[in-house]
């Protein structure tokens, strides 16, 4: 085994891990806008609990490898990996920005919430539009990466690649997505109105 194909292996390690992490996200998501108990939620965000730390132990295998073969390897001159490298910083800010405090907004109302049906405050946080195209952004973003990894396109290729994920996520994330039902009418302002006023308006 070369210095390479350990570091490549890593790199490809991060990018499992990484996947597992969007399967998991994307099925907490949908649970989340399904539910119709606090049990539900408080279960899945147990989930994403771990979520939350495989995400930047993948980008961190994922970015340190990708450097270190760049530097070695591949050098600086391909565009794929320019844009590569562009596009995993963009996501990496996304989530401590966008979809972790929205994460962690759920997390502390539900704790907070007594068990019961989901209250109107709860469904509004758990069907934050926000942050369904926010994951789908990275998502789809994620997987052009790997597209661009795989196939190695020049600087037209992978802006085009770019620009098609994007739009892709953008139309998903409009398209009917859990168990449509009523929102709920009762509400526990006093538990949320602190929670609601710390999440960024983006």
């Amino acid at each position: 085994m070369t210095f390479y194909t350990f570091v490549l292996f890593l790199h490809i390690l991060g990018v499992l891990g990484m996947f597992i992490a969007i399967g998991l996200e994307e099925a907490a998501l949908l649970r989340l806008r399904s539910a119709t108990i606090t049990m539900q939620v408080s279960e899945w965000m147990r989930i994403m609990s771990v979520v939350e730390k495989i995400f930047p132990l993948s980008g961190v295998l994922i970015l340190g490898a990708g450097l270190t073969m760049a530097f070695t390897t591949w050098g600086w001159h391909q565009a794929w990996i320019d844009v590569s490298l562009g596009v995993l910083l963009l996501t990496s800010m996304l989530a401590p920005t966008i979809t972790t405090p929205r994460f962690k907004a759920i997390r502390r109302v539900v704790e907070s919430t007594p068990s019961g049906a989901l209250p109107s405050d709860l469904y509004q946080l758990t069907h934050d539009s926000i942050l369904r195209a926010t994951i789908f952004v990275m998502d789809f973003l994620t997987l052009g990466v790997v597209f661009l990894m795989t196939i190695k396109p020049g600087w037209v290729g992978s802006l085009v690649v770019m620009a098609i994920a994007l739009v892709a996520a953008l139309i998903v994330a409009q398209l009917p997505l859990g168990t449509a039902r009523e929102v709920p009418t009762v509400t526990q302002p006093s538990q949320t109105e602190a929670v609601l006023e710390e999440i960024p308006v983006n």
